[in-house]
């Protein structure tokens, strides 16, 4: 038989491959169940082939402890510690191939033997101690030197527990022996973890470049997990549920473990099984909702993180599936997942949990993308009316009130009112008694995170103007220039409340306004050689000229009075970090100056072209300047002199 003599070939093969480098060996064990799914005539081979490999580390006895020779399989040497037989992955292909072909094959007596070894390892286990795997607990761990072979026995054994608790709970029927067992290893997955926690170099192994191990409690076991935590109310498993339940740290440990599995999807989320993995992260989504949905839910703010993780990999990842998976979250009293969760959010900040509300907000931030909520559109101009929330909150909410401005293209109003909010809220750079007795426009602008809502509203300018400066390269009509011009003179008045408030000085803030108002005189600049090239065709734009007047009279004035406030010494400076930015900003100056002389020049040249119009009759004539004024040095001359009793010379006017 042809296929027999290629099965017998693929064997042969998988045995040569099994004694190369543990690299390759955990390869193979890895795929093995993908080998044996297409072609049955592999199945006892194969069977064979694993026992041989079990037999290998397997103890007989079943009076000794532990069930596995774990330290004949760790080789050391004098610089480190690795697994040459790679354990967790051989036990992990075992449940898999047993269970492929207890699925195909109607006579399952060939699996006893394996069978009856797993149920042993398993019992064996949780009645060994940690001791008996040869782990000290006084030693150190650490990925090189003395610690390193304590440290690869600690993350094998947490290997080989996560595949035996996977196969109990994928497999699981509800019964009070299997939660026993499951508590039993759980126990002692905690235990080795919270000793490595206190015990582990976290400076070694930040400095060594391997990765860390790989979870073998894998998405699918997380979502049977979390289904009898939160999903399960059938009768016959409450004692089951409820035993799992009790357990400690078994909920949080689940999170960490999506957490991390959720990362690696991210990073490689071309690559993932799109059926597979959107229906695990479905099923899930629906266990973190459950929790959250009930009055004494469980860690609430980190259930919300993974369920706001999944949603980004949904978008990510799974796009055509993503209305199919909000639908599947909708339930009685919420006829869609954006108003659950909205409620959720309406919650935790009666609650002030500030943490899980920035989540429900980025959730729903990421829904209205693909179905705008007009309940959640209303309910951030309604918030932005309210003030007491935390710093970081209150950018997340004025972010994402920005970008649906944007989406709907809607005037600039809102972010006019933002920069005169921000202006209220740090003072002016001259005027001390600028902000006092004046109604802000949105009480959730406060001072303590004025700073990073004008970094947000600076971002959304920048985009403003990008936008504005494709336009014009694309080409515009005269209706559109004349738009253009308009829409430049909104922005110049925004640009003077931001420029003309006290920004701190060394910080990312006051580097983004002065970013952002370069890259508006360069996009002044693109506009007027733009009309420049078409005054033949239509002459001047009315427009032009009001926003050249517009830019001239207030706006130059308010950019003067930002670069010298910059550029003056702050008396907090001393600090290094703090004087070591304020000197990178100030270094940024020239980038700024440059660009409103281009913006001048241009403005001359179309003033010749144009002959009847002077763009330049509004703007102070200025030099070229390379050096800035030491105004701290300027006045410590001053007191100098005035101390010496220096008197300033007195000019006598000589008369002709």
């Amino acid at each position: 038989d042809v296929n027999e003599a290629v099965c017998t070939e693929i064997v042969l093969l998988l045995k040569r491959a099994l004694r190369q480098q543990p690299s390759i060996r955990c390869e193979v064990y890895d795929r093995l169940s993908a080998v044996i799914a297409g072609n049955r005539k592999l199945h006892p081979m194969v069977l064979q082939l694993l026992e041989e490999q079990l037999d290998l580390v397997y103890e007989d006895d079943e009076n000794l402890l532990p069930p596995l020779k774990l330290s004949e399989c760790i080789t050391t040497l004098p610089d480190y510690s690795f697994l040459k037989e790679p354990l967790p992955n051989l036990l992990r292909a075992i449940l898999h191939c047993t269970s492929i072909i207890r699925e195909d094959e109607e006579d399952d007596s060939s699996l006893s033997k394996l069978t009856d070894r797993l149920r042993s390892i398993l019992v064996r286990t949780y009645k060994s101690d940690l001791e008996d795997w040869e782990l000290d607990k006084s030693a150190q761990f650490a990925s090189t030197g003395s610690g390193s072979r304590n440290l690869v026995t600690a993350q094998s054994l947490i290997s080989i527990i996560e595949v035996l608790l996977q196969n109990i709970i994928t497999n699981a029927r509800g019964i009070t022996e299997e939660s026993d067992s499951i508590k039993k290893l759980f126990f002692i997955l905690n235990n080795i973890t919270e000793m490595l926690n206190e015990k582990q170099n976290a400076a070694v192994l930040r400095n060594k470049k391997q990765p860390a191990p790989a979870r073998f409690f894998s998405l699918g076991g997380i979502e049977c997990l979390l289904r009898f935590l939160f999903v399960d109310d059938m009768s016959e498993h409450e004692a089951f549920c409820s035993a799992l339940r009790n357990t400690t740290n078994l909920y949080t440990w689940a999170l960490g473990v999506t957490t991390e599995h959720l990362k690696c999807m991210r990073l490689d989320h071309e690559n993932r099984n799109s059926k597979d993995d959107s229906v695990i992260l479905n099923g899930i989504s629906h266990s973190l909702v459950a929790n959250l949905s009930k009055s004494s839910s469980l860690f609430k703010d980190k259930t919300s993180t993974v369920l706001l993780r999944i949603v980004q990999i949904m978008k990510l990842s799974y796009l055509d599936k993503f209305q199919e998976y909000c639908e599947s979250l909708t339930c009685e009293s919420h006829d869609t997942f954006s108003s659950r969760i909205f409620s959720y959010l309406v919650k935790s900040l009666e609650e002030d949990d500030y943490e899980e509300s920035q989540n429900y907000l980025s959730i729903l931030s990421i829904l209205h993308e693909l179905e705008p909520s007009e309940k959640f559109l209303e309910w951030i101009k309604e918030s932005i009316k309210d003030d007491g929330y935390s710093s970081a909150f209150t950018k997340d909410i004025i972010i994402i009130l920005l970008k649906i401005m944007r989406e709907l293209e809607t005037d600039l109003k809102v972010l006019m009112n933002l920069a005169e909010d921000i202006h209220l809220c740090l003072g002016d750079i001259e005027d001390e008694n600028y902000s006092q007795n004046t109604q802000r426009n949105y009480k959730i602008i406060t001072e303590n995170n004025a700073p990073r809502v004008c970094l947000a509203l600076g971002q959304a300018l920048e985009r403003i103007l990008h936008d504005i400066e494709w336009g014009i390269q694309v080409g515009c009509s005269e209706d559109q220039a004349d738009a253009i011009s308009i829409t430049m003179s909104k922005l110049a008045a925004i640009f003077i409340s931001l420029l003309q408030s006290q920004t701190p000085r060394g910080t990312s803030t006051i580097e983004q306004v002065g970013k952002i108002i370069r890259i508006y005189y360069t996009t002044f600049t693109l506009f007027i050689k733009h009309e420049m090239a078409k005054i033949n065709e239509r002459g001047t734009l009315r427009s032009l000229e009001k926003l050249s007047k517009f830019v001239g009279t207030q706006l130059n004035d308010s950019l003067y009075k930002f670069i010298f406030y910059i550029e003056t010494n702050d008396e907090d400076s001393g600090r290094k970090k703090v004087a070591a930015t304020i000197k990178k900003q100030v270094i940024s100056v020239p980038s700024i100056i440059y660009a409103l002389e281009q913006c001048e020049r241009n403005l001359i040249l179309i003033s010749k072209k144009a002959k009847t119009v002077d763009f330049m009759e509004f703007f102070k004539r200025s030099t070229a300047r390379d050096f800035r004024i030491k105004g701290d040095f300027l006045k410590s001359k001053n007191s100098e002199s005035t101390d010496n009793g220096t008197q300033p010379s007195k000019r006598r006017k000589v008369s002709n």
